[in-house]
């Protein structure tokens, strides 16, 4: 038996196979037909884009949020609505309350208190003593108590049936002049109704009433009564005859409406801080 050198292992020795040497091949590098050339790439620090500004609001986008915003805005709408519509509701039914209350209680005042302006132009006893004139007697029967019973009236005036002041009831007032705030159309209108109501009432005392509103120079609203009397003009005992003792007058009195003013105020600057803490 003719013995052979040792062999190599196989391929299924370990699964591997011999590198044929003719498979050997030298890659040398290529070489660069011009002059060698270097490029650099520098990369630098990358800042991250900005946020647009509807990135910023991108929230709103969403449902919850488009449903938040909604009711906010209209809880808004509806709470101004309220409050305008409470201004001028309180405001109306505080007026009219405080009108009804004024020309009760002055159209009371002077119906009462005419008794004693009318001792007071005709005296005591036989000789009417203690007689003043109807002007003082006014101011201190009729145009003093209002004023201290109700400091938002700023004037009173005793006008003759023309309608000119005859006694003042303010150092304002000048004596034969026509008082502030009445004009022809108001005295047209309080002589028709006191033509009427002298023929139903002939004594003294109260005839008719009226009742109007205006303003002032600077936009204050201002309420006016007028109080239609027949009153003694003097007393018996300087009257030559019975029938010069009398005669029919207008009673003017104006109110500012301070103290219903005063609430009002109160009441926009509540709204107004309402507004505001929103």
């Amino acid at each position: 038996m003719t013995s052979r050198p040792p062999s190599g292992p196989g391929p299924d020795a370990a699964g591997l196979e011999p590198y044929s040497q003719g498979l050997r091949q030298v890659h040398a590098p290529l070489a660069s037909s011009g002059p060698e050339s270097t490029t650099l790439h520098i990369k630098g620090h990358s800042r991250p884009p900005g946020r647009s500004v509807a990135g910023w609001f991108a929230w709103t986008h969403t449902l919850r949020w488009r449903l938040f915003l909604t009711y906010v805005g209209t809880l808004v709408v509806l709470l101004g609505v309220l409050g305008i519509v409470l201004n001028v509701i309180v405001g109306s039914v505080l007026y009219q309350e405080e009108r009804a209350r004024f020309t009760a209680q002055v159209l009371a005042n002077v119906t009462v208190n005419q008794r004693f302006f009318d001792q007071e132009v005709s005296g005591t006893q036989a000789t009417c003593i203690g007689a003043t004139s109807y002007q003082q007697a006014f101011e201190d029967t009729i145009a003093e108590p209002l004023k201290r019973g109700f400091p938002a009236i700023t004037s009173v005036y005793l006008l003759d049936r023309n309608g000119s002041v005859i006694a003042p009831g303010s150092p304002s007032g000048t004596l034969e002049t026509e008082p502030p705030y009445f004009n022809r159309a108001d005295l047209t209108h309080i002589q028709s109704k006191i033509a009427v109501a002298r023929q139903q009432v002939t004594g003294l005392g109260y005839l008719t009433s009226d009742y109007y509103e205006t303003t002032d120079a600077g936009g204050q609203r201002l309420g006016v009564m007028l109080i239609a009397i027949r009153y003694d003009i003097s007393s018996r005992c300087a009257a030559l005859l019975p029938a010069s003792v009398r005669d029919i007058g207008i009673v003017q009195i104006v109110t500012d409406y301070a103290r219903l003013s005063a609430e009002l105020s109160a009441l926009h600057l509540v709204l107004v801080r309402f507004w505001s803490e929103l």
